[in-house]
């Protein structure tokens, strides 16, 4: 099996907002129709894992995808903990402010690290 439609950037460039966008609207859905706690936990524990690294890790410009998947869990981790500390300490600390915060973060992010993953468009190799 040829690999090289992967490596090629074009299913890799849309991957990684499409895994925090669909995550993102999933998470929003089942907070919104009061799913079941079993099942909400379970994505919010996702998108507080993989989300916000994964929208941030473009913007560090790796050039290994192995060292990009190990580094979006720890990103993860530490995003959510500087935002909580910082809404706790401002004491303005709430589960939907503390989500809304981190959506717009995971949206910040992709904007912000989209132009770094487009290095063929620029020339640059």
């Amino acid at each position: 099996m040829n690999a090289d439609w992967l490596r090629s950037g074009t299913v890799t460039d849309w991957l990684r907002p499409g895994i925090v966008l669909v995550s993102a609207a999933t998470l929003l859905i089942m907070i919104a129709t009061g799913a079941g706690a079993p099942w909400r936990m379970l994505f919010a524990l996702w998108f507080v894992l993989v989300c916000p690294g994964l929208s941030l890790v473009g913007v560090l410009g790796l050039r290994d995808r192995f060292v990009e998947l190990v580094v979006v869990a720890p990103l993860s981790l530490a995003v959510v903990t500087l935002t909580s500390l910082a809404l706790f300490y401002g004491g303005v600390w709430t589960p939907d402010l503390e989500f809304g915060l981190l959506l717009w973060l995971c949206l910040a992010g992709l904007i912000w690290s989209h132009p770094g993953s487009r290095r063929n468009v620029m020339g640059e190799t």
